[in-house]
Formats: C-alpha cells, structure tokens, sequence
C-alpha cells in the first residue's frame, strides 16, 4: 500500500522511486515495526525527533521498495556495508541507491552498479566560491561565466553528478568531487562527461523531477 504514494518510472534498465517522505509521517508507528532492532539504535542517536521520523521514513521505504523487487517481506531485507560504508543487500545482487533532500528522495534500484544524488536548488550559496575550491577549473569557468539566474541551476546539475558517481564507485565525498570533468550541454540543460576513462565504463543521465531539483543518475556502462 506504501508504493501507491510513491512516484515511479523506469530509464535505462533502473527503476526509480520519489517522493516527499512528510506524506508518511502518520505511518511512523507501522512503518517502524519494518526495521531491526539495530537500524533503530542507529535512528535513535538523532536528537531531534522529525529527523529520527525522517531516517525510519527513508530506512523503511527502501526496504519495502527493495522487498518489493524481490518478492520478500520487508522485514527480511538485510544489508552489509563496504569498508567505506556503502551498504548493498547481504543476500542478492541487486544494486541499489539513494538519495534526499529538502521535502523529496529518491530511490534507484537495478541489477547495474549505480549511483544518485538529489539537491534542492538553493540560490543563496556561494556557488562560484564553491566551484572554485571543489571542482575542476573548467567547470568553474562555466560557472562563473554563466547568466547569474543559471548559477545556482548549473552548480548543482555539476554537484549532484559528480556524487552520484562518488556514491556509485562507494568512494563517497571523500573521493574528491574534481576526480571526474564535466562540460554542459546548453540544449538540454544537463552534464556531461569530459573524462575518457570514466565515460568509457559509465553513463550519466540527468533526471527531471521537478523544476526546484537538479537530479544525476550514475550507471556502470
């Protein structure tokens, strides 16, 4: 009954579910009873009472969305983590990913290698500063030079794929958000990978949730 709130479609073999997690918040007690007794010490360590919400809202939806794939009961999805902590299914292939932001997550499920990451456009960073110091020095330029009313657009379609493919290759933020060049396509408002060596084993795909989000989706070629 959950997935009927939940928004879904599927692009180049992965599935992809969305949505604002506060529509679950009258769930919470039914939605708890989904997770381990370790995942919910884990959710206890929150001080504040809407983010341990948010966290079983997230940590159960993926269970449900994952149990859903393979025919299972929520309750019996189990999760190991890599020595980086990227968690991946215990006992099943299937890869999976997510992401949230201010009001929305997102969820990517397939049998590839993925990863995806999701930023609400916020006009009042310091988008070239930011550029600047973490990205590579042409992406910086394109920043910089672009309409001011593009900055903020521009900087997180930049942001939100290069994490996308940190979180696919399980480096996470700590693999250096220059390690991979983009240029931009003007025509459809979206990235692209400069690198050879990583465009040669991996696609990106910009997804258009909603005018207010940039969205990247990451998948092992």
């Amino acid at each position: 009954m959950y997935l009927d709130q939940v928004s879904f479609f599927d692009i180049d073999n992965v599935s992809i579910y969305y949505c604002q997690p506060e529509i679950f918040l009258s769930e919470i007690d039914s939605l708890f009873t989904i997770l381990s007794h370790q995942e919910l010490i884990k959710i206890s360590n929150f001080k504040q009472k809407n983010r341990q919400n948010l966290a079983i809202i997230y940590r159960s939806l993926l269970k449900i969305i994952l149990a859903n794939h393979l025919k299972i009961n929520p309750q019996d999805i189990e999760f190991s983590y890599t020595i980086k902590g990227k968690p991946f299914l215990t006992n099943s292939a299937l890869n999976f990913n997510l992401s949230h932001t201010e009001d929305m997550v997102i969820y990517a499920i397939s049998e590839k290698i993925i990863g995806i990451d999701i930023e609400k456009n916020d006009k009042i960073l310091k988008h070239e500063e930011l550029a600047e110091r973490f990205f590579c020095p042409s992406e910086y330029q394109l920043i910089k030079q672009i309409n001011q009313d593009k900055k903020a657009e521009l900087f997180y379609q930049f942001w939100t794929a290069k994490e996308a493919f940190l979180k696919a290759t399980g480096e996470g933020l700590s693999g250096g958000l220059n390690t991979m060049e983009l240029g931009y396509d003007l025509r459809r408002r979206a990235p692209v990978i400069l690198s050879n060596n990583i465009r040669q084993t991996w696609h990106l795909e910009t997804l258009n949730i909603n005018a207010n989000y940039c969205c990247n989706l990451v998948i092992a070629k």
